[in-house]
């Protein structure tokens, strides 16, 4: 730089026209970080004239020598500064510096090993009470990593509790008389009706205050507002469970709460390149069904809030880099089907998942891939991707019968439901720009639109299945469709993306008519407590008998779009009664129900089952919305 250092004076730089500038604050933070990381500099010179009583550096030679002596006077400073009184290796983000306790290392391992928690992600949860997480690697090297009493009194001293960083509150917006309720005919229905919206009360959470303060300290995401979490051990901001939660928001006229929830997932989109599968540190690695912009499209319809709209869009922009559906991202997600592009889920990893380490550890074992091989790492890979799914686990992702996890292949399975979704997001993306876009936005609208028509033609070129009438998972290892034993609620969801096309004059598309039979009649998906989740019993969660309410949610409107009004009807009714009666039952809500045994919980799984439930309580709400029902039956 003091080589640039010319006779007219030092450079200015300032950064080149559309450079990519973001700055990202919240609105319980102090201060504000930029980032101007792949910002080109442009060095303009600019004259100056000599002012009166300066005309000893009159010179241009003179005011040379002297500009080139100040710099290189402070260019020493500066490197004594840097090379002696700072660190050698600065900190990274807070994400960063919270992950090297938490995320790999010793002392998560030492804990897993000793088998302090029944459940693995309890230890991730729990945020630290020294500020340095370097300090508390240090401190863990005089302990004994084998002995249960000395690494546990190291926790005592310097970890609080699971949690203890979140706070319940009373949402701002929350009434005991929404109209989802009150519109209710039936008295069954009401009391149901108003019971779940009271829950929202119990699953409403923001960030304390030390989170903002010390974020380097805590795996929890310092979010800008306050959110509505899962529930059980899920104590989190989710990303796809977050859908139906804002629609059921949206039902109970809890239009801030619904706001705040998609401003937080926007806001780490744009922290972070894509919206993380939750909003923890550990986390950061994978994203979900990518959501952003159909939750967004949901709360500006019903608000007109163009300013949300105009918030996300970046949002869901940097979202559709990081999966290939623009250009600018790594490519991993995106994967060919003879000349048709897709997508997958692909996830790159370094070690077990944190908030599983333990089950991942044991697994690689299991498959006799050593920790740190490449084996180790692509079975973890594997696993990390089916967790992105949000169907974590299911015979969808397995080889060998889909019981073994040590057969996880996950990136080597083209999901027709990840790709419907993807098209759903182009075209609520298309709405977002029309409302909140810049001006000249509408070309931008239309090329969303474009490609959704084009990713639809791709999906029906290479998924479709003429002769069962759905569209099947692309099994790339075996370079075929998946079987008809393999069937999954994920088969019709190209039909909730209108990909079987529209009716025309009261004309259904054969295509949508003979899938929407197929669901009903052939698949054998059909049943008592709702669609079940597949048509094998593997001990996986998301396999037989479970039945989980966003893909109940999604078949309905699946049928309404293939005008099966009649059937679409009967499967709500059918879901809302097994919630109903588990309701009645137990008084709480549940993640999944069994499909064959109305209103009784499912279970398999890493975990026992949760209760709460965000997204099971959006959904119930959101239909009871959408029909009316004299009774349940």
């Amino acid at each position: 730089l003091c080589t640039s250092v010319g006779p007219r004076g030092p450079p200015r730089a300032r950064s080149a026209p559309g450079a990519p500038t973001m700055s990202f604050s919240g609105r319980s933070r102090g201060t504000s970080t930029t980032s101007h990381m792949g910002d080109k500099l442009i060095v303009e010179d600019e004259g100056h004239e000599p002012q009166d009583g300066m005309s000893w550096l009159s010179s241009p030679r003179s005011r040379m020598f002297v500009a080139f002596g100040v710099c290189m006077a402070m260019s020493a400073v500066v490197t004594t500064i840097v090379l002696i009184l700072l660190p050698k290796h600065a900190p990274g983000p807070y994400w960063e510096q919270i992950c090297t306790v938490m995320c790999s290392g010793p002392l998560i391992a030492a804990v897993n090993d000793l088998g302090f928690f029944n459940d693995s992600k309890t230890f991730v949860d729990m945020p630290l009470i020294e500020e340095n997480p370097k300090n508390i690697l240090d401190a863990f090297t005089s302990v004994d990593a084998q002995a249960p009493e000395a690494v546990w009194a190291f926790l005592a001293k310097h970890f609080g509790p699971a949690g203890s960083d979140l706070l319940t509150i009373e949402p701002p917006d929350w009434t005991a008389t929404p109209k989802v309720a009150t519109s209710q005919t039936n008295v069954t229905l009401r009391s149901f009706a108003s019971g779940v919206n009271a829950i929202w009360r119990d699953l409403t959470r923001q960030v304390a205050p030390d989170v903002v303060a010390a974020p380097q300290r805590h795996t929890l995401l310092p979010l800008p507002r306050h959110f509505v979490v899962a529930g059980g051990r899920f104590r989190e901001l989710y990303f796809w469970d977050s859908y139906w939660i804002v629609l059921g928001l949206l039902r109970s006229g809890m239009t801030e709460t619904a706001t705040a929830m998609v401003e937080n997932l926007a806001w780490t989109a744009r922290l972070l390149g894509k919206v993380p599968n939750g909003a923890r540190a550990y986390y950061v690695n994978r994203s979900q069904p990518p959501l952003l912009a159909l939750m967004a499209d949901a709360v500006v319809a019903e608000t007109g809030n163009a300013t949300l709209a105009a918030y996300v869009l970046p949002a869901v922009q940097a979202e559709m880099r990081w999966y290939g559906i623009l250009s600018g991202g790594s490519g991993a997600q995106e994967v060919t089907v003879g000349k048709e592009k897709l997508y997958r889920y692909n996830v790159a990893v370094s070690g077990p998942r944190p908030e599983s380490w333990r089950e991942d550890m044991a697994t690689a074992k299991q498959a006799g891939a050593p920790p740190g091989s490449q084996a180790a790492l692509s079975l973890w890979g594997n696993i990390a991707s089916a967790a992105e799914s949000g169907w974590d686990f299911s015979s969808r992702w397995l080889g060998a019968g889909g019981r073994d996890m040590t057969t996880a292949r996950t990136s080597s399975i083209v999901p027709a439901d990840l790709n419907s979704i993807v098209v759903m997001q182009l075209r609520a993306a298309a709405r977002l720009e029309r409302v909140g876009g810049a001006a000249g936005s509408g070309t931008t609208a239309s090329q969303y639109e474009a490609r959704a028509t084009q990713l639809c033609s791709s999906i029906n070129a290479a998924l479709w299945n003429e002769s069962l009438a759905w569209w099947a998972d692309f099994d790339l290892e075996a370079g075929a469709l998946k079987p008809a034993t393999a069937v999954t609620p994920a088969a019709f969801f190209p039909l909730w993306a209108g990909c079987a096309g529209s009716d025309v004059n009261g004309t259904v598309p054969d295509m949508a008519y003979r899938a929407a039979n197929a669901l009903v009649h052939t698949s054998g998906l059909w049943q008592e407590g709702g669609v079940v989740t597949s048509n094998l019993v593997t001990g996986q969660q998301w396999d037989s008998p479970a039945a989980w309410p966003p893909l109940q949610w999604i078949l309905v409107q699946a049928l309404l779009r293939a005008e099966a009004k009649t059937d679409a009807k009967e499967l709500a009714r059918r879901w809302l009664r097994s919630n109903m009666l588990g309701f009645q039952r137990t008084g709480t809500m549940f993640e999944k129900y069994d499909a064959f045994n109305p209103g009784h919980i499912s279970g398999g799984g890493e975990y026992t089952p949760q209760r709460g439930f965000g997204w099971t309580n959006g959904v119930v709400l959101d239909l009871l919305s959408q029909f009316d029902f004299a009774t349940l039956g």
